[in-house]
């Protein structure tokens, strides 16, 4: 059976506040490139194997999406990754 680390890193101030515009302006960028695709939260959650909640989380800022889940919701759109987190 495989080993699982997890690294903990502790942010300063500055880093959380920088981290959390991060992730509140992805959550804009796909709700914009979702939009555009004229795909609604549930079209694009279903897409990509999701259920609403989950992906409402991200595009309000409220998740920390993995590189895996970026991934998907490139394809979902339709997009490279690039486009996905170029803002």
């Amino acid at each position: 059976m495989p080993f699982k680390y997890f690294v903990f890193v502790k942010l300063s101030k500055t880093q959380e506040k920088e981290h959390k515009e991060f992730l509140v302006k992805l959550g804009e960028r796909i709700v914009q490139l979702r939009k555009k695709k004229k795909l609604s939260q549930n079209d694009l959650a279903l897409e990509i194997g999701w259920d609403k909640p989950n992906l409402r989380k991200i595009e309000h800022g409220r998740g920390n999406p993995t590189i895996k889940s970026l991934l998907l919701i490139s394809e979902g759109l339709g997009i490279p990754i690039n486009d996905l987190i170029n803002f």
